[in-house]
């Protein structure tokens, strides 16, 4: 746990550190832009995890995300994905906070790490709701 929180606080850090997101991008991102990635980001997450069941069954050994559990561990990608998540919303957070207080004009920008950060989250929560159902499913 303390390496999970220790990596999200060094992300913060760095999105603040790094300052405004520059506006070099070719397009600019709209509202609608954010929840296709926020989505898009979670239904991946729970395609895998799916994917994976359907082929293992109650035989996979992919554990649900959990913040006492080591989350580089080998075989374990919901460990990983939970961290990477939770790594992106709080940088993309700290990048959106010194964005809006310098150059608001480029704040949706900021918010597309937050985006896919809270869609991995989501994603994760409800991939091991999906791992946990199947578990407690009678085989048969």
């Amino acid at each position: 746990m303390i390496l999970r929180v220790v990596l999200i606080a060094a992300a913060a850090a760095a999105g603040w550190a790094g300052g405004p997101v520059p506006g070099h991008v070719p397009f600019r991102v709209r509202p609608v832009g954010l929840a296709v990635l926020l989505l898009a980001t979670a239904g991946t997450v729970i395609l895998v995890t799916w994917l994976r069941l359907r082929r293992t069954g109650a035989e996979c050994r992919w554990r649900p995300a959990a913040w006492r559990e080591n989350p580089l561990q080998p075989g374990q990608p919901l460990q990983i994905f939970h961290l990477g998540a939770y790594v992106l919303a709080a940088g993309g957070l700290a990048a959106a906070a010194a964005t809006w207080h310098s150059t608001p004009a480029y704040l949706l920008d900021a918010l597309v790490p937050v985006a896919v950060g809270l869609g991995g989250i989501s994603g994760v929560y409800l991939a091991s709701r999906l791992l946990e159902a199947r578990r407690s499913r009678p085989s048969g």
